[in-house]
């Protein structure tokens, strides 16, 4: 079978087809997160990594991003060669996703006219018809799960589970963070599986770790090798009050570091900030040079969700050779670490006994780490590209 047959099939556009490119500019438009850059959460770290890069491997491609309005003071903006736009959203937690993604998909096919539409999470994945009915070529990006977030309603979890089953069902192409991710929902939607691939992420950490970390662990109070670090939204899947009850049952001879914020979950981030103390220090949201300096300063990282897509933040420790301890769900186990950095997501009295050891050394993962540090967003983008390619193309030869 020719290429352009299997790349065509692959993208889901329904039969053997032989794609005529031609050179024409392509203009994607991006729907699904909250803003840009800078902005808490694993799609908006993952959208900053990737478009920028898109942009400048193809000189013919534009990329317009629809963000929030909250999120930046400017209405139209650039962004690395990204054309930003924001649009009016109510701050519902839990209604601004619907209200939002609807509007910007009427938005996109009003004034963007963009050939291909790209809705990043099941939340706007479930305007994948209306996408499609207005005429735009979509992809979905399926990152996560959420309806098995406890933090949802059955309300909200019926929505991100209609949005899973519409992206399965309409979608021109869907893209998985993870083999796991895909294999289940390829077991979940059979009609989607020549329709979807897997395209993982990579290491969100932008440009080198400084020399000198000193100063940004003095602000916290740390010393380098003196800290376990944990790094996530606070939110419940993500356990952080297990590892907090760990800690507190191992006491090692160190401090325990939580970087990260609640995003319109207040009430569980609020019985975490009960904790704090001069060993259990929660640093807020952070990025750039500071992340990476906490990143660089910690003896351990542990991660110990009950649920993701890929494992964002295990990408980013691997990446600076960071031990780790992380809990052994399906995503985890992909990063293939030695058998003694995981432990049974929930199993407080293990992962505290893994603290009490004291020699973190021992949880050093340095194939895993060599791997990670291969995984290039460059690479991550041209996928992308060529996806967007497939389905932007002008017209599509049916092939004898």
């Amino acid at each position: 079978m020719a290429k352009g047959v299997e790349t065509a099939n692959a993208a889901g556009l329904g039969r053997a087809t032989s794609v005529v490119r031609g050179d024409r500019a392509r203009h994607i438009c991006v729907i699904g997160l909250r803003g840009i850059p800078d902005v808490i959460g694993g799609i908006e770290a993952h959208c900053q990594q990737l478009y920028p890069r898109l942009v400048k491997l193809s000189r013919g491609t534009r990329v317009t991003v629809v963000i929030r309005s909250g999120y930046t003071q400017s209405r139209f903006f650039e962004y690395e060669g990204i054309q930003v736009r924001t649009i009016w959203s109510p701050h519902i937690w839990g209604v601004d996703t619907v209200i939002h993604s609807f509007l910007s998909v009427l938005y996109a096919r009003l004034f963007l006219r963009p050939d291909v539409i790209h809705l990043h999470g099941i939340g706007p994945g479930f305007f994948t018809p209306l996408a499609r009915l207005l005429g735009m070529p979509t992809v979905v990006t399926h990152h996560a799960r959420d309806y098995l977030r406890p933090k949802w309603s059955w309300r909200g979890r019926t929505f991100l589970r209609l949005g899973e089953m519409l992206s399965a069902r309409f979608a021109n192409a869907v893209i998985c963070v993870s083999n796991a991710l895909h294999r289940e929902f390829v077991e979940a939607y059979p009609v989607v599986r020549t329709r979807s691939r897997m395209i993982p992420n990579a290491s969100a950490l932008a440009g080198p770790v400084p020399n000198d970390i000193a100063p940004v662990l003095a602000r916290f109070g740390l010393v380098p090798n003196g800290y376990i670090l944990a790094v996530g939204r606070l939110d419940a899947a993500k356990s952080f009050d297990d590892l907090i009850a760990a800690f507190c049952r191992a006491k090692p001879d160190c401090k325990l570091v939580i970087v990260g914020s609640e995003i319109g979950n207040e009430a569980h981030a609020t019985e975490l900030w009960k904790h704090r103390s001069d060993d259990i220090i929660f640093t807020g949201f952070q990025t750039g040079d500071v992340l990476a300096s906490l990143y660089r300063g910690a003896a351990l990282f542990v991660h110990p969700s009950r649920l993701e897509g890929y494992g964002l933040v295990i990408a980013e420790a691997l990446t600076l050779d960071l031990p780790l301890i992380v809990s052994d769900i399906p995503p985890h186990l992909e990063f293939e670490l030695p058998e003694q950095c995981y432990f049974v997501a929930g199993d407080v009295a293990t992962l505290a006994a893994k603290l009490k050891a004291g020699n973190y050394e021992q949880y050093s993962a340095p194939h895993a780490s060599e791997i990670q540090r291969r995984q290039d967003w460059n690479d991550i983008a041209a996928q992308h590209l060529e996806l967007y390619r497939e389905l932007a193309a002008p017209r599509a030869v049916l092939a004898s």
